[in-house]
């Protein structure tokens, strides 16, 4: 029998974190090098995710 393999709490967080984070890096590659400010919140929301799933993921927290 096979099991269920259950992702820790927090792995989302740092998945969606990522791909937030990577997208507007990808698109200011094809711009030239422009960073608009909506690219800019975009990477600090997908840094802050990848913290926050971090820091749920940690088993300092009980």
């Amino acid at each position: 029998m096979t099991e269920k393999h259950k992702y820790k709490p927090g792995t989302g967080f740092i998945y969606f974190g990522v791909i937030l984070t990577a997208f507007p890096l990808f698109i200011m590659i094809i711009n030239g090098g422009v960073m608009t400010p909506v690219m800019f919140l975009m990477m600090a929301a997908g840094i802050a995710c990848i913290i926050v799933g971090a820091v749920k993921k940690s088993n300092l927290r009980n």
